[in-house]
C-alpha cells in the first residue's frame, strides 16, 4: 500500500495540514506532489507538512519541497515542514 493511501488530511485553524504515514516511495513522492498541488491551486496559501510518521523518505523528497515552497511564496504564502529529519538534503527551514 502506498503511503498517501494512508495520509490524513486535516484542515483546522491556520494552516491546512497534510500528514503522511508510512513509507515516502517515489510512487507516494508522486501522489504527495499532485495533492500539495491540488491544494495550492485550490487557494491553500498556509500549508503545514507533517513528515513525522513517514518510515523512509525517497531523495526525491527535497524537491518536491523546493517546488512547494516556490509555489506558496510566490503567492505570499507560507509552507511549513515539521517531523523532517534534520538530515534531509535541501530541507526548507520552518517559515
Amino acid at each position: 500500500m502506498a503511503a498517501l493511501d494512508r495520509t490524513i488530511i486535516t484542515t483546522r485553524r491556520g494552516p491546512a495540514t497534510v500528514t503522511v504515514v508510512g513509507e515516502l516511495d517515489r510512487v507516494a513522492i508522486a501522489r504527495l506532489r499532485a495533492h500539495l498541488g491540488e491544494l495550492i491551486e485550490a487557494g491553500v496559501s498556509d500549508l503545514m507538512l507533517d513528515l513525522s510518521g513517514a518510515s523512509r523518505q525517497d531523495p526525491a523528497l527535497p524537491r518536491v519541497l523546493d517546488w512547494v515552497r516556490g509555489r506558496i511564496r510566490g503567492q505570499g504564502g507560507r509552507f511549513t515542514v515539521t517531523g523532517a529529519p534534520d538530515d534531509l538534503p535541501g530541507r526548507p527551514p520552518a517559515t
